[in-house]
């Protein structure tokens, strides 16, 4: 590999490691935004285990599923301690 491809290369990696922790750093959710997914999370988490019709429980399974995954995107993680 050339001097010059190196140098590239490096600077690519660098840019993308740049854009992902301005990215993460966006996404931050507060904890009052975190609460409310993670009360969301268990409520149909709840409703699952109490059964119900197939069409139901797959309803209640996508409301979590997508509540899990904004309890991602927005880094909630962070917070694991303080959200019960």
């Amino acid at each position: 590999m050339t001097l010059k491809r190196a140098l590239i290369l490096t600077t690519l990696v660098s840019a993308q490691l740049a854009l992902a922790s301005t990215a993460q750093a966006v996404t931050q959710g507060s904890l009052k935004t975190c609460k409310t997914f993670q009360e969301r999370i268990d409520y149909y988490a709840a409703r699952e285990k109490q059964g119900g019709k197939p069409v139901q429980l797959e309803s209640w399974k996508r409301e979590r599923e997508k509540f899990e995954n904004k309890f991602t995107l927005y880094n909630c993680k962070v917070f694991e301690g303080k959200l019960k």
